[in-house]
């Protein structure tokens, strides 16, 4: 399935898609991944392998901002509140139920780390593909978050940063 990139660089609309599509394959393995009889650290496997690997196929594209990134926290935590039954209603924080799990909010960290294995990809291998997506060469008006801006962010580089061609 191909990618359809806009002219304002969100994805919006595919990250929700994706959710709801790991969503239902939670749903479809919730016997599994909810049963006390297998080790907890056999289910995080299986959510990682049969959840997460739907809500994050082709993740390495998308510029996350404000409401995408909590959306995907939100997921995350709902992945871990169902694993071990906790219901929203008894006001368990986030950090509690981390803790309980054995694990630190790692989905947003999982993407990043993908978009740089697909950037270091693209800089060996496709020229034309790089200058589509690092340089934000797409007919219209330039990305708002355009992909080398969400690379920078990520590693925490000042995107006012400019870069000094040496001299001769």
């Amino acid at each position: 399935m191909g990618r359809l990139i806009t002219a304002d660089g969100r994805r919006s609309q595919e990250i929700k898609q994706k959710i709801r599509q790991a969503k239902t394959a939670f749903i479809k393995k919730r016997r599994i991944l909810t049963s006390r009889k297998i080790n907890r650290e056999i289910r995080k496997t299986f959510l990682k392998t049969f959840v997460w690997s739907v809500a994050l196929y082709g993740c390495e594209i998308w510029t996350i901002k404000g409401t995408k990134k909590i959306s995907l926290e939100t997921f995350e935590m709902w992945c871990w509140r169902q694993i071990e039954k906790i219901n929203w209603a008894k006001r368990v924080t986030n950090k509690d139920v981390l803790t309980k799990v054995g694990e630190i909010s790692s989905i947003l960290n999982i993407i990043k780390r993908q978009r740089w294995d697909m950037m270091g990809h693209v800089l060996r291998h496709d020229e034309e593909l790089h200058h589509i997506i690092v340089e934000g060469a797409v007919e219209g008006r330039r990305p708002r978050n355009s992909y080398i801006l969400q690379l920078k962010k990520d590693r925490g580089i000042n995107k006012y940063i400019c870069y000094i061609k040496e001299v001769h």
